[in-house]
C-alpha cells in the first residue's frame, strides 16, 4: 500500500491545502465527494478509515480521515490521507527517456516490472522470447546503475514522481 496524497479540509469545507499528488490524483467530481466524506466522517475523535471503491478495474483506495484540533478542544481541521491498495505506478516515457536514454522497448518493459510481473510474464506479455527480456534487463542495468530486479523497481519506483520534462 503506497501512502501519498494528502489533503487538509476546514469544517466548512474548504480544500485548505493538499499536496502535488493530491492535486494530480483526484479529478474535480472526486475531490468535491472526499470533502462531502470528511464533513461526514472526518471529525470524530478517533479518526476513521473509509474504503473506497473506485468505477472500473481501478483498484480501492483507502481513506485515512485524521481530525486535527490546532489547540482547540474540537477538530477545527480534518486530514485525510489517501492509500492505494493496489497502486499502478506510470512513469512517463519522456521521464525515462531523458534520465536513462531508454529505448521504446526498453520503456516497455519497465512498465511490465511496474505492473509486478515476472520477466516470463513480461515477455508473454509483450510477445517477445524470455531471452530478449533478459536481454533489455541488462541494457536497464546498466543504463539505470543497478545490479538487481528489485534495486532497478526501487530506483524506477522512485522516479514516478517527478515531473514530466519539457519538451
Amino acid at each position: 500500500m503506497e501512502l501519498g496524497a494528502l489533503f487538509i479540509i476546514t469544517r466548512g469545507g474548504e480544500i485548505l491545502a493538499s499536496n502535488p499528488l493530491a492535486r494530480q490524483l483526484l479529478s474535480p467530481e472526486e475531490r468535491s465527494w472526499l470533502v462531502e466524506l470528511a464533513q461526514a466522517r472526518g471529525w470524530q475523535q478517533e479518526g476513521s478509515i473509509q474504503r473506497w471503491e473506485r468505477p472500473g478495474e481501478r483498484g480501492p483506495w483507502l481513506l485515512w480521515f485524521t481530525p486535527m484540533t490546532n489547540g482547540s478542544p474540537t477538530p477545527s481541521f480534518c486530514a485525510v490521507t489517501v492509500c492505494d491498495t493496489n497502486p499502478a505506478l506510470q512513469i512517463p516515457d519522456q521521464v525515462l527517456t531523458s534520465l536513462f536514454r531508454l529505448t521504446k522497448a526498453e520503456i516497455r518493459l519497465t512498465h511490465q516490472m511496474l505492473a509486478g510481473r515476472s520477466p516470463l510474464e513480461a515477455s508473454r506479455e509483450m510477445g517477445v522470447t524470455i531471452h530478449t527480456v533478459r536481454t533489455y534487463l541488462k541494457r536497464l542495468y546498466l543504463k539505470t546503475g543497478v545490479k538487481t530486479q528489485a534495486a532497478l523497481v526501487r530506483k524506477l519506483m522512485q522516479c514516478a514522481r517527478l515531473p514530466v520534462p519539457p519538451q
